[in-house]
């Protein structure tokens, strides 16, 4: 499977996951749903037709121009819901096992084309905390209230990069290397990252990878930071897979970091920065001071 197909598979687990978790689909995708939807199209037409037949001479005009441009509005918009339902990833599920029956030919023929459906923006949100810090004080200044100025600032200086094919290509290569390896783990541990670093020959630094992922991912975040602003000339000079490593790295690094301050709840639970996931404030802690220690230190 190349990482193309990889990550449609992923977008429609996650359709799935969204549509039971956030949505009515569990109430529409049934025979019950679909009943529902059968009557109500009937009866919007059948009311349609009533009223057709009905004597309009005691109703003024303008009244009956609404009544006939609602239900049919009403019945149009019935019938999109019905073909959006057609197209869903759930009636593809369902049309894999019943491909050859004449209902499954219909419905294929009555589905919108699925290269027009987008399950994503193809954008990943970047946050800097060292761009962050060296422009909070300008803020500060103009929004007296501290808390709010902090909060208007992250929402100004969050920005969006694309998510291309030599990223989903660069994971995807990452995934089967360390499929591949000895005593494969479904996530990176400690031991995994020091040894790295061992094989680096950097042991000062395997310190960093022992202290909770909410400090590491600021630890590491800020190291990517201040090696990537460090390196640029070396990268224009090598260009190529090299540069290619030093804008993944940094891309990779404020996503992280963008979830962890924008949404904590899509993080392992325990960490990140939402009230309700930290009785101790021990990571609330930890990116106020990382960010106040930030600020003066740039």
């Amino acid at each position: 499977m190349n990482s193309k197909d990889a990550f449609e598979l992923v977008a429609i687990e996650l359709s799935f996951m969204y549509g039971l978790l956030f949505t009515k689909e569990k109430l529409l995708y049934n025979t019950w749903g679909i009943a529902r939807r059968v009557v109500t199209l009937s009866l919007t037409c059948a009311v349609l037709v009533f009223f057709s037949l009905a004597e309009w001479k005691k109703y003024m005009r303008v009244d009956i121009c609404i009544t006939f441009s609602l239900l049919g509005v009403a019945i149009l918009i019935e019938i999109f819901m019905t073909l959006l339902m057609i197209s869903s990833d759930h009636t593809t599920t369902w049309l894999l096992k019943n491909q050859n029956s004449c209902r499954g030919r219909v419905i294929r023929y009555l589905r919108f084309p699925q290269c027009t459906q987008r399950r994503w923006s193809g954008k990943v949100g970047q946050f800097s905390l060292v761009e962050f810090s060296l422009r909070r004080k300008s803020w500060l200044r103009v929004i007296k209230a501290e808390k709010v100025g902090e909060m208007v600032e992250k929402h100004f200086r969050i920005n969006y990069k694309n998510f291309g094919n030599n990223m989903k290509e660069w994971i995807c290569t990452y995934l089967k290397n360390k499929i591949s390896g000895q005593n494969f783990s479904a996530a990176p541990t400690p031991f995994d990252v020091g040894m790295i670093l061992k094989k680096k020959g950097r042991s000062d630094m395997v310190w960093t990878t022992g202290n909770g992922f909410d400090r590491t991912i600021l630890i590491w975040h800020i190291a990517t930071e201040v090696c990537y602003f460090h390196d640029r000339a070396e990268m224009a000079n090598h260009g190529g897979d090299r540069a290619t490593n030093y804008k993944t790295s940094k891309m990779v690094s404020r996503y992280l970091l963008y979830l962890f301050v924008m949404y904590p709840s899509m993080l392992p639970t325990g960490i990140g920065l939402h009230p309700s996931m930290l009785p101790t404030g021990i990571a609330l802690l930890r990116y106020a001071n990382t960010s106040l220690e930030a600020e003066h230190y740039f």
